[in-house]
């Protein structure tokens, strides 16, 4: 049974360890793929944490971490025969005979797309301050759109007052502009266009101030490839088009 037991626990892509009071009993192979360690390593599982974790405040924040939350996937990065920090998430699952056993998952690609998901959206953010662009989301199927705060104040919105959807635009747009702003939407839509833009006129909604907006947008289509969405910024260029 043990080495049935033992088969089977090798053959799938988790990482398991098996401990009966505080005494290692088995280690599958992925976590020696993963992390280089074997049963030969450690003898218990306060052996094997201090050399997941050599730091004694990293294993202090670790079993606090599993103290708290004991039944729930936690994210952690135990150290490597090598050294090098992996990230993998944990569960233990208190079996019936009082056995502990933890199953652990590598984390690594997918923390990776995190951090560059994350370091994207910092250039986005920074080239978007740096251009005094704000974002729109423009959903086909209802009508609402989604503004970002900076584009709520180019417009001089209230949110609070003001209805999310297309419509507003007719508030604040010269009406010589609407017209052609409107055709330009339509077209691109039906276009599926992958890019446009238009330049219009603008009196802001607070203040009545007149503004040239810069709109640029692209069309995203749906599962079955009917546009479902337009995405794109909202740029003041007054002033470009003053000089």
């Amino acid at each position: 049974q043990k080495e049935m037991l033992q088969f089977l626990v090798d053959n799938v892509p988790v990482m398991i360890t098996l401990v009966e009071d505080g005494q290692i009993q088995m280690i599958n192979d992925h976590v020696e793929e993963v992390l280089g360690w074997t049963d030969e390593h450690a003898t218990s599982d306060t052996d094997l944490l201090e050399r997941f974790y050599p730091e004694p405040e990293e294993r202090r924040r670790v079993r606090e971490a599993i103290r708290e939350a004991p039944d729930e996937w936690l994210d952690f990065q135990p150290a490597t025969v090598n050294g090098v920090h992996v990230d993998t998430t944990w569960k233990n699952v208190r079996l019936q005979d009082g056995r502990t056993m933890g199953i652990g998952v590598d984390i690594s690609d997918r923390k990776e797309r995190e951090r560059e998901l994350r370091d994207s959206n910092q250039r986005l953010r920074l080239a978007l301050e740096a251009a005094d662009a704000g974002t729109f989301v423009h959903d086909l199927q209802t009508g609402q759109v989604w503004w970002d705060d900076r584009s709520v104040e180019l417009f001089g919105f209230d949110l609070d007052s003001h209805k999310q959807d297309s419509e507003v635009l007719k508030e604040v747009v010269f009406d010589e502009d609407l017209e052609r702003l409107e055709e330009t939407f339509v077209e691109a839509v039906e276009e599926r266009a992958s890019r446009f833009e238009i330049s219009f006129r603008i009196r802001r909604a607070d203040d009545g101030a007149i503004r040239y907006i810069r709109f640029a947008g692209t069309v995203l289509g749906g599962e079955n490839g009917t546009p479902s969405r337009v995405i794109g910024i909202n740029q003041d260029v007054t002033e470009r088009r003053q000089r």
